[in-house]
């Protein structure tokens, strides 16, 4: 899924003002994030997928995405809070 795709969803969902301030500012520091880092969010997060599942589509192990995936959203809480701030 493309980030576009998740942006149109995302923005069909949100109704509150404040909310889609919030749901931009997301989208904003996902697109500043490195595609490793967002592929594995979007397969974590938003595909809602197991980290053996993840760890099948991109050939690796379960440890390794579980390190992954704290290392993305790390750097996601940073992006977030440089664009919010």
């Amino acid at each position: 899924m493309e980030l576009e795709e998740i942006n149109e969803i995302a923005a069909g969902m949100i109704s509150d003002p404040e909310k889609s301030d919030q749901v931009k500012n997301l989208q904003c520091a996902l697109s500043m994030l490195n595609p490793e880092h967002r592929q594995i969010l979007l397969l974590s997060k938003y595909m809602k997928l197991s980290n053996r599942e993840i760890a099948e589509v991109i050939s690796s192990n379960e440890n390794a995405v579980k390190q992954m995936v704290f290392r993305a959203m790390q750097k996601l809480r940073e992006a977030y809070f440089k664009v919010d701030g």
